[in-house]
């Protein structure tokens, strides 16, 4: 989990791995002069395979011009995260 303020507002983000894999992301924006925004992001083999928006869960389709584009951000977002904060070691390691 991240989360801070920047210019616009209030930003929180919750990355999900499995196996160092990224499966799910959810997004909250809360900025000052506008409504709340959240959305879910599903990832399947690097690729984004599934995109709510919104509080109602509006699924995006696939073919929305900017559904390529966003799942390509959220996997950098991820891909960051992922160099930065390594899971803890477990006894095994």
């Amino acid at each position: 989990e991240c989360s801070g303020y920047n210019a616009g507002g209030y930003v929180k983000g919750e990355f999900y791995f499995n196996n160092n894999d990224l499966y799910f992301v959810y997004l909250i924006n809360d900025p000052y002069q506008s409504p709340r925004t959240e959305n879910r992001y599903y990832f399947k083999n690097g690729k984004m395979i599934r995109w709510l928006a919104g509080s109602d869960e509006r699924e995006v389709s696939r073919s929305d011009s900017s559904f390529s584009d966003e799942g390509k951000r959220i996997m950098a977002l991820g891909d960051e995260l992922r160099s930065k904060y390594q899971p803890p070691r477990t006894l095994r390691d």
